[in-house]
């Protein structure tokens, strides 16, 4: 199984997220940041996604964004660390990370504005 993630590269919490989400062995897993001019960051905004406001997950012939993609990430995440086995908890419902992820892009956002760096404005 074939999987991109498009997110912040200059978000803490972003990145953090990202290098502790473990997913299991049969998924490959490409990950670009959102802040260069790649073709898959291209693509995502002509189709329309603010990657302000989530993160994007393409995996096999599905796209996935902001609360779907991070429920779509804890579904694939292997139980073997504290961290996955929480996530897995916390955002295997997609009606709960619904809830939950506009609390999370306002702590983007609030980390982002404390350091001094820009929206990715796009």
């Amino acid at each position: 199984m074939k999987a991109t993630l498009i997110y912040d590269g200059q978000c803490p919490l972003c990145s953090r997220y990202v290098q502790l989400t473990r997913l299991r062995e049969h998924v490959e897993l490409q990950i670009v940041d959102a802040r260069e001019q790649s073709p898959e960051v291209i693509a995502a905004r002509e189709e329309g996604f603010e990657l302000d406001k989530g993160m994007v997950l393409r995996l096999d012939d599905a796209t996935y964004h902001g609360s779907a993609a991070i429920s779509a990430l804890a579904m694939l995440t292997t139980p073997n660390s504290v961290f996955n086995r929480i996530n897995a908890t916390v955002f295997r419902s997609p009606t709960f990370a619904k809830l939950v992820y506009p609390i999370l892009v306002f702590g983007r956002n609030s980390l982002l504005w404390l350091l001094g760096r820009q929206k990715l404005g796009y």
